[in-house]
């Protein structure tokens, strides 16, 4: 083997320092996003936070054409985890100003983490949108911690320099960023899901957003379970899971995720796992899904074995780059 040949493998598939990344030789010059997936499910970051064995979402999503820039988080961990993870990522990156921080539903593992940024003296939230749900749907479906986090995010929500609450009357509507980077809003928090005065699923009652740009798109489903994914399919807006880039796996990729007929609709390219090891061990369904989803030819993709994961796309060529510690790996695809 040359050494050419051997120093190219090397590059791409040995451990290296991820801040020494190869250019991004495919992409043009111009507007570009990076969509980030944070490491909130490894071994090494899965137990910081409440409840220390839940799974956790959150995701940063940044455009930039050179005169306009704009940075958006969706979701962010565990209460305690933004803390030690997300707020040091930003940081380190030089972001201390969100244009948006949006919430998918009312789990703590997925917006306890907005109270430790929220809460940061060097962080500036210019706007926070939600679906919201009655305090009392989340008092009677989930455990008082999850109740007490919620009230405690409810109260601090005021600190961001806007509040924009999304209804029934928002779904098929679209969240604009600039010109490029737009959500259309495929689904919110449905009344039929939410008996007066009985318990609920939170994991049905979420705020699901498709991101587009260019050609680009990527579906945030939150924790979708098989009673909203169905109303969505019986929707005029099913439209908008339709055919996506990149599919946020509901539910950590394990029980009610989704159904198979949501799954088959989104036909991605990549499916993002934010599973953890209780998922991976202790549900039989998350197995099952891994099987349905390979025999599609899926680029599968773990958070509880990768500590980073990335997309870039320039609206017309899309990168992607994971690494676990022990390898680096990069994929490809035209739009």
């Amino acid at each position: 083997m040359s050494e050419d040949i051997l120093a190219l493998l090397q590059k791409r598939f040995c451990k290296s320092n991820p801040k020494e990344e190869p250019a991004l030789a495919n992409l043009s010059s111009g507007p570009r996003l990076r969509l980030t997936a944070f490491d909130l499910n490894t071994k090494e970051n899965g137990p910081i936070g409440i409840p220390a064995l839940n799974p956790a979402d959150g995701f940063l999503i940044r455009y930039d054409d050179g005169s306009d820039n704009r940075t958006i988080l969706l979701d962010a961990g565990k209460k305690g985890q933004a803390e030690r993870v997300i707020v040091p990522y930003l940081k380190e990156h030089g972001i201390t100003r969100i244009d948006a921080m949006i919430l998918s539903h009312p789990h703590n593992d997925h917006f306890g983490g907005m109270i430790d940024i929220l809460k940061d003296p060097e962080i500036t939230v210019e706007q926070f949108i939600y679906a919201p749900v009655s305090d009392e749907t989340v008092r009677i479906s989930d455990n008082d911690e999850n109740y007490r986090f919620w009230l405690e995010l409810k109260a601090l929500k005021e600190k961001a320099g806007s509040v924009r609450s999304l209804g029934a009357a928002d779904a098929g509507s679209k969240l604009a960023f600039g010109r490029e980077l737009v959500f259309d809003i495929a689904a919110v928090p449905d009344d039929s899901l939410m008996p007066f005065g009985e318990p609920a699923n939170l994991n049905d009652l979420n705020l699901v957003l498709r991101l587009n740009f260019r050609r680009f798109s990527a579906l945030f489903s939150g924790d979708c379970g098989n009673a909203q994914a169905e109303l969505i399919l019986r929707s005029p807006y099913r439209k908008l899971i339709e055919s996506v880039n990149v599919l946020k796996a509901s539910h950590h990729g394990g029980d009610e995720c989704a159904t198979p007929e949501f799954n088959r609709l989104c036909d991605a390219s990549f499916i993002l796992i934010t599973c953890n090891e209780v998922v991976v061990d202790h549900r039989p369904s998350f197995m099952h899904n891994m099987q349905e989803w390979g025999k599609q030819g899926v680029k599968l993709l773990r958070m509880d074995q990768l500590r980073s994961v990335e997309w870039t796309t320039d609206g017309t060529v899309l990168e992607c780059r994971a690494e676990s510690g022990r390898y680096r790996e990069i994929a490809e695809i035209d739009l």
